[in-house]
């Protein structure tokens, strides 16, 4: 199947519309569905809007392995994994990849390593708790780097070590922080190689780290309730303040991590 693929792609003088547009509308509909190419589909309804959609988005090389695929006889959902993980990476594929690279090189049993975690108004998207902290920013080939600056400078403020994971090609390390770790990738294979290291950050934001925690953490903490008639938000930023009246800005980092770990160690 794929040398009839690999033949399909000779006939260069093929536009990429014109490859789109030999594929059946059905096709395209699932494609576009499974391999998560469009953020929004409900703005496509017909046959036009998607081969328009495809052929703005893609590039020729990839509107020719669908057309090889869809004449070959290629179910569309497979066709969409084998794109996502030969062509086009998004960010649950590297995030999938880069777990198993992390849990391949560290003792699983006893770092908490979770995903998603809500921070200054960003969510870091990988992050490790041992003795230390570290979080991890993805770049997939579909991401922007529009906010990497934002999203980094709030995760200095929290995490010990930062590091940004993205393709090789992409990266400039004039432009990024020496204090920021970089590992690059490559794929299909998706091998990870540490490119820089990160510096431990030394002014991190106690409150940032104390808001992190949940309001039962922050009451075993202090060994208090909070105020009787204080709703739960009042109540956090009441404890919080207790926290820091009498815990240093070393201190509360050791609490964050200690709680953080708890939390997530072994999910």
């Amino acid at each position: 199947m794929s040398g009839d693929i690999a033949t399909s792609r000779k006939n260069s003088m093929t536009t990429k519309r014109e490859l789109i547009t030999d594929i059946e509308f059905r096709y395209l509909k699932h494609i576009s569905a499974h391999a998560n190419l469009f953020r929004n589909n409900s703005t496509r309804s017909t046959h036009e809007d998607f081969i328009n959609g495809f052929v703005n988005y893609l590039t020729k090389e990839e509107c020719e392995f669908f057309n090889g695929s869809y004449k070959c006889g290629l179910g569309p959902v497979e066709a969409a994994e084998r794109f996502k993980y030969e062509y086009r990476p998004d960010e649950n594929v590297l995030r999938e990849e880069f777990l198993s690279y992390l849990e391949s090189s560290i003792d699983v049993e006893n770092e908490a390593i979770f995903c998603e975690f809500p921070i200054a108004g960003n969510r870091s998207d990988v992050n490790r708790f041992n003795g230390n902290s570290y979080t991890y920013e993805l770049k997939s080939p579909r991401d922007s780097f529009r906010r990497l600056d934002e999203q980094l400078q709030s995760y200095k403020r929290a995490f010990e070590y930062v590091y940004i994971v993205t393709l090789e090609s992409e990266i400039d390390t004039d432009e990024i922080p020496q204090d920021i770790g970089v590992l690059s990738y490559d794929f299909p294979k998706f091998d990870f190689d540490i490119i820089q290291e990160p510096s431990c950050q030394e002014r991190l934001d106690s409150r940032l780290q104390l808001e992190q925690l949940w309001l039962s953490e922050l009451r075993e903490i202090t060994g208090e309730y909070g105020p009787k008639e204080a709703n739960g938000d009042e109540c956090k930023r009441y404890l919080i303040d207790e926290v820091q009246s009498k815990y240093d800005e070393e201190s509360v980092n050791e609490i964050f991590k200690s709680c953080i770990k708890e939390r997530y160690l072994g999910t």
